[in-house]
């Protein structure tokens, strides 16, 4: 079979039609009003002929939400009115020559309305304006129907699609900001890239149900913090309008309007972050770049996360220059002089003209924060971290760093923006003040002094007044393992075997040796590597065995005492027992290789929701997924991280679709009764993840895409996430689509997206006040975190066999065990707690015994009478506290329970 190498098409080289009807466009050129200043004038307009052009913005009403709650639907509606008026504008076109699918925000139009509608009003040509989602990088897409047919290129006929395609393509690239292409591809091709197509017909369904010459168009991506906040803005929108109407002219052989644009977008020098509400002057006119209260705010509660810096200016003549003039208060103001660009005949980019500016901050730096939760107990063996507003001179802050008490620190910079300083050598219940001198610190780029109290002037000083908790008595101690204890162990015969404890270890490589053995019921010890990790605040072990352990056993795994934590406490051994999985392997096929190029970005779905993406200098590490070098077996070869940031301010729901593109085919009905399952690596935030899958009912339409019942990251390292499809009816969730649902013997369905949420409610508002655990109504609260890293791997489909496990638990022989909740006595004194009370028995006087919250804050304290204490807790939220009793010459600690 004869073979071709197909690349998309991106040349220049166009024969442009001859139109017989020309006429020559006068003198004084009319405007096109894209928002903003500009005013219409009366011009000649080119004649459109009879030529029947459907503009189709894609969706309808909001759907396909990018960023800030602002959909695809919205912001192609308006790039397709604006190219429509654009031509009217300029040519006899009218609604007898043009019509579109929709003209507002209300109209719900389906996928096969769009082309039926155009097909019988007898549309020539058919083009779908729509943005696109998932990518890391700002580029345009264009399709056309086509595919390839014994290594023949073929285009849908009527022809045309391709043609305009490769027309539009640098004339809409060319006009948007930062963004190149990915060129004009076969759509059949695009999405399936073998030179001998099994379908001899166009892939889209605008391109493949329409009776005319057709070609949809990806204007850039509005799940990209940049691009998504210049889609709020109507000129920039009206701008993607001017380049789109002029390749339709182009197409057309009409000649194209002696019209120039002056655009540009004003930054901050220093993070390289738009500035909002900057003035841009030009020829007497003047504009301001949208601010929070100007167009933010209805997009977000943020004030500081959106911005675009984006101005356009359209009266102005070709070929003559301008002055243009930036200010902005807090900033240095700058001129600047331009001639305008203009070359009518060519592409669109040729006639507008970019004056971007970068303008360098005059305010004083400040603190802008500092992570201390509660500045009454805060942890020795947790650095405070400072971030300013500006980039400082390191050496004058360090110079101008001082603190009370004779403290000792040490400091560390995440960056020029970050201190962050090591409190460790400082004292136990002990207040403190740092000051920072705002007469020696100092910003890196304009040395203006610290503002350090705040009030608009440099030179005052910062202060910041905390107090350490109580020294840690307490030893570390095991939360929770993978396989749990006491369990079989499901859906692998080689776990990673887990041992999360409560705080961070102090470790060393010397204590990696025979740290966690696993053993059979003969005592037969698999050999394994053992790693440390601190993960969210705390440390997990983990034992990675280098065989599978046996089906159907029993195991048990021994954890060696003696580690220190980072106050010396010594950690007791740990024991416990569990059984292998029984269910023999049937079949197993591999789901992804969990390379990133086969995932979307976090915020690429239109379904994410909540995140936070601030454009700017932190819009790259906001939410992002990479490769990564943490795996789950020694099997494993890739492995995904996937960090992510939820916006606090936002009103929720929080959620990212972690969308999965990578060769999208529905599975046949071979994949059922298999277990679809991977490996996720917690960080303890408490967040929830699911798998979520697309499903297709009796081989006919799509039902929606279902989801697992979620798993709670309420732990550290590794563990399996599993779903069996078969009983989808008993365990799943509707994402969209039908509910209930349970899948029939027909039914396919593919791996749509990994699924994480953060369930938050407007109650848990209250721990930001009080720390107290409980909401307003004094109901218990699960703390999730805001942000988080987790990593996922050994994507597969396993089909299980039938089987009875026979191991039992008993099958080894028991010995004394170490509970998961259970702390080793540090002397004579006892501390037990039952219900709401606290008993306290020692062998000799107690002199006092307090009560503190997990974060180290004091909750109750008493001093006894004698060596016995009950200490009535029913006034505190049910929860984890920790009790601290001392005599003369001893003391314990104890983790309690209160109910």
């Amino acid at each position: 079979m004869p073979t071709a190498t197909f690349t998309p098409s991106t040349s220049n080289n166009r024969q442009v039609m001859k139109n017989i009807n020309k006429i020559m466009i006068g003198a004084a050129m009319g405007m096109l009003t894209l928002g903003g200043i500009a005013t219409a004038e009366t011009v000649a307009k080119q004649n459109w002929g009879d030529f029947k052009l459907w503009i189709d913005p894609g969706h309808s009403k909001t759907e396909n939400q990018g960023l800030y709650n602002y959909s695809e639907a919205q912001k192609v509606l308006r790039v397709g009115l604006a190219t429509r008026q654009f031509l009217f504008d300029y040519t006899t076109a009218d609604t007898t020559t043009i019509k579109m699918t929709r003209d507002d925000d209300q109209d719900d139009v389906s996928l096969e309305e769009r082309s039926d509608m155009a097909n019988a009003w007898g549309a020539d040509f058919f083009y779908a304006i729509h943005s696109d989602a998932g990518s890391n990088e700002n580029q345009t897409l264009f399709l056309f129907g086509g595919w390839y047919e014994n290594g023949t290129a073929v285009e849908k006929t009527p022809n045309g699609g391709k043609r305009f395609s490769e027309i539009l393509d640098p004339n809409l690239t060319g006009v948007m900001y930062n963004t190149t292409s990915r060129g004009s591809w076969y759509d059949r091709y695009y999405y399936d890239r073998v030179t001998d197509h099994d379908y001899h017909f166009p892939y889209l369904s605008v391109n493949r149900r329409t009776n005319c010459a057709s070609m949809l168009s990806e204007g850039g991506f509005h799940t990209l913090p940049m691009q998504q906040a210049l889609n709020l803005n109507d000129s920039y929108k009206r701008l993607e309008a001017f380049g789109t109407a002029r390749a339709i002219m182009e197409y057309r052989g009409i000649t194209r309007p002696d019209k120039v644009l002056l655009a540009g977008v004003v930054t901050n020098s220093e993070t390289g972050e738009p500035i909002n509400g900057a003035t841009v002057k030009v020829n007497g006119d003047s504009i301001v770049t949208d601010s929070y209260d100007s167009l933010f705010k209805n997009y977000t509660k943020n004030p500081d996360l959106i911005h675009n810096g984006f101005f356009l200016f359209e009266n102005l003549q070709a070929g003559k220059s301008y002055d243009i003039s930036y200010s902005c208060p807090g900033f240095s103001s700058s001129t600047a002089s331009v001639t305008m660009k203009s070359d009518p005949q060519g592409l669109s980019g040729n006639n507008v003209t970019w004056a971007n500016v970068a303008l360098t901050s005059n305010a004083p730096a400040v603190v802008s924060s500092i992570d201390v939760a509660d500045a009454g107990a805060v942890r020795r063996t947790v650095p405070i971290t400072i971030t300013f507003s500006r980039k400082m001179n390191r050496e004058s802050v360090e110079k101008a760093f001082a603190i009370s008490n004779n403290g000792q620190c040490t400091f560390t910079w995440k960056n020029d923006y970050t201190l962050v300083i090591d409190i460790s050598k400082l004292a136990d219940e002990e207040t403190y003040t740092i000051t920072i001198d705002g007469s020696i610190a100092k910003n890196s780029q304009t040395n203006q002094y610290l503002d350090g109290n705040a009030d608009g002037t440099e030179g005052g000083n910062y202060t910041f007044t905390f107090t350490t908790v109580p020294a840690d008595t307490q030893a570390p101690y095991v939360v929770s393992t993978t396989p749990a204890k006491d369990s079989t162990m499901l859906y692998t015969l080689r776990p990673a075997i887990r041992i999360e404890y409560n705080e961070e270890l102090a470790w060393n490589e010397d204590d990696a040796t025979d740290a966690i053995v696993l053993a059979d019921k003969d005592g037969n010890k698999i050999e394994g590597t053992i790693t440390h990790a601190v993960v969210n605040g705390a440390s997990v072990l983990h034992l990675y065995p280098s065989k599978d352990l046996t089906l159907d056993k029993a195991y048990k795994v021994t954890v060696k005492g003696g580690f220190k934590d980072l106050a010396g406490n010594l950690s007791e051994g740990y024991t416990f027992k569990f059984l292998s999985e029984y269910h023999p392997v049937e079949a197993q096929k591999v789901l992804d290789e969990c390379t990133v190029d086969h995932w979307w970005a976090p915020d690429g779905s239109g379904s994410t929701a909540g995140t936070t993406s601030k454009t700017g200098v932190e819009e790259s590490t906001a939410n992002y997924i990479e490769q990564a070098n943490v795996h789950s077996g020694d099997s494993v070869k890739n492995t995904i991280h996937l960090h992510y940031k939820f916006d606090d301010s936002f009103a929720g729901p929080w959620q990212i679709r972690e969308y999965r593109s990578y060769q999208q085919n529905y599975y046949d009905t071979s994949v059922k009764g298999y277990v679809l399952q991977c490996c996720v690596y917690g960080d303890g935030s408490n967040n929830k993840v699911a798998h979520m899958v697309r499903v297709r009912v009796n081989g006919g339409s799509i039902d929606g895409i279902k989801r697992n019942l979620s798993k709670t990251l309420n732990y550290r390292g590794w563990d399996i996430m599993a779903w069996d499809i078969n009983k989808c009816g008993a365990n799943n969730q509707t994402f969209t689509g039908s509910d209930p649902y349970t899948f029939s013997e027909n039914d396919t369905w593919c791996y749509d997206s990994f699924w994480l949420n953060h369930e938050m409610t407007a109650d848990q508002g209250d721990m930001y006040k009080d720390n107290d655990g409980v909401d307003d109504s004094g109901n218990p609260i699960t703390w999730q975190d805001w942000s988080g890293d987790i990593y996922i791997d050994d994507y597969k489909y396993v089909k299980y066999g039938e089987a009875t496990q026979t191991a039992k638990l008993s099958d080894i022989t028991d010995e004394p065990e170490t509970g998961v909740s259970e702390v080793a006595s540090q002397s004579s004194i006892s501390i037990n707690a039952k219900g709401s009370m606290i008993n306290v028995v020692a062998g000799e006087k107690l002199q006092t015994v307090t009560v503190y919250s997990v974060n180290g804050a004091t909750v109750l304290s008493t001093t006894p009478r004698g060596n016995v204490e009950t200490v009535d807790a029913s006034q505190l939220a049910p929860g984890v506290y920790v009790v601290k009793a001392i005599t003369a010459g001893k003391q314990n600690t104890k983790r309690v329970i209160i109910k």
